[in-house]
């Protein structure tokens, strides 16, 4: 690694790698978000239950002959919809009331589970449902920024690497002290646009923070979209390894005049 000319193959495919993963993040959040508007589809067709409470706070009555062909439905519904993506085993893998109480919130969960599918319920899961596809969708949004971002950033490192790549090739070429400056003023501005591509990155690991309501344990969409690559800041790891090998490529330069 001393070699300030070792190629950038293994840096540059973290990019790729990252691209693999949020192509992957967008398949299944688009999914889930089609599974989440069937759900809401296949909830419209379901009957309610006539309520005999009169307390407009209530999601379900009780008793033990209440009618449950309501809640039944929309269970099925649900495990075929929403439970029923091709990847929900890996991503999720919890039990249908363990889900419905993350997705719809404890009441909405309770109503369903214990009491029959009233009025009062099915508006509950509609507008619970809603609050899951929209957020879906919001992701979708924020994936979309993070693949530009991801696209320029590559863009730049790509050119900068070969751009390197050309000063080693010219180098064995060239003497020890030809042409110094221009190498040097290409040098400085290759650092430039590096530094210039960690700091947008920077940038839109703060403006791309998840919120609270998302299924996940961080809060940073680059920790959680790139936790199985080899670095879950891609772009930053490879603008550190390009810095370092342009540093490598200043103290190779500075070699002759020392010694000069």
């Amino acid at each position: 690694m001393n070699d300030p000319n070792y190629p950038l193959v293994d840096s540059l495919d973290r990019m790729v790698a990252a691209k693999r993963a949020l192509r992957g993040e967008r398949r299944r959040i688009l999914a889930e978000a089609r599974a989440f508007e069937a759900f809401l589809d296949a909830v419209d067709d379901v009957p309610v239950t006539r309520s005999s409470t009169t307390s407009g706070g209530q999601y379900f009555v009780g008793g033990s002959d209440a009618d449950r062909s309501g809640a039944v439905a929309v269970r099925r519904a649900y495990a075929d919809t929403v439970m029923g993506v091709s990847h929900y085993a890996d991503d999720y893998d919890d039990t249908y009331s363990e889900s419905i109480a993350a997705e719809f919130g404890p009441d909405v969960a309770s109503a369903l589970l214990a009491g029959p599918f009233t009025a009062l319920c099915k508006r509950a899961v509609r507008a619970a449902a809603s609050d899951a596809r929209a957020r879906r969708t919001q992701f979708l949004a924020t994936l979309e920024d993070e693949r530009q971002s991801l696209a320029v950033a590559e863009r730049t490192l790509r050119q900068v690497s070969t751009g390197l790549e050309s000063l080693a090739a010219s180098s064995s070429s060239r003497g020890p002290f030809e042409n110094l400056d221009a190498v040097r003023s290409t040098l400085v501005t290759m650092e430039r646009r590096c530094k210039s591509v960690a700091a947008d990155r920077q940038v839109a690991i703060q403006e791309h923070a998840l919120t609270g309501s998302w299924r996940v344990d961080t809060s940073h969409v680059q920790e959680y979209l790139y936790a199985d690559i080899e670095s879950t800041y891609p772009v930053l790891a490879t603008v550190a390894d390009i810095l370092l090998r342009i540093e490598r490529r200043y103290e190779c330069d500075e070699r002759p005049l020392a010694r000069a």
